[in-house]
């Protein structure tokens, strides 16, 4: 098993990989300590810089996750659309929290 003796680099993007490998690799741990409340101006900052840099702009998402509009047909008419019924189920076989992906 190889140690990692890496120190983190002394500034803001140091610690973000700081609490971004303790809430990763040390869930329990990360539980017990409030970030927030010890680096009470470290979000705000980090929301600012980024606005600043634009990075949380929503157009790299949206190109990201483009839908591909391939074999889609539309309907015709509003009769069309309406012709087959809607029918809610409930299932209880089903686990809470239990996602199936066809």
């Amino acid at each position: 098993m190889k140690k990692w003796n890496k120190a983190y680099p002394d500034n803001a993007l140091g610690l973000l990989r700081f609490i971004r490998n303790l809430c990763v690799h040390h869930c329990e741990d990360a539980e017990k300590m409030n970030i927030a409340e010890m680096f009470p101006n470290l979000f705000g900052s980090i929301y600012k810089f980024a606005k600043k840099l634009k990075w949380n702009l929503d157009t790299p998402l949206k190109e990201m996750f483009q839908r591909e509009e391939r074999g889609n047909v539309k309907s015709s008419s509003e009769e069309e659309k309406l012709i087959v019924p809607v029918q809610e189920t409930q299932n209880n076989d089903m686990t809470q929290g239990t996602v199936i992906l066809q």
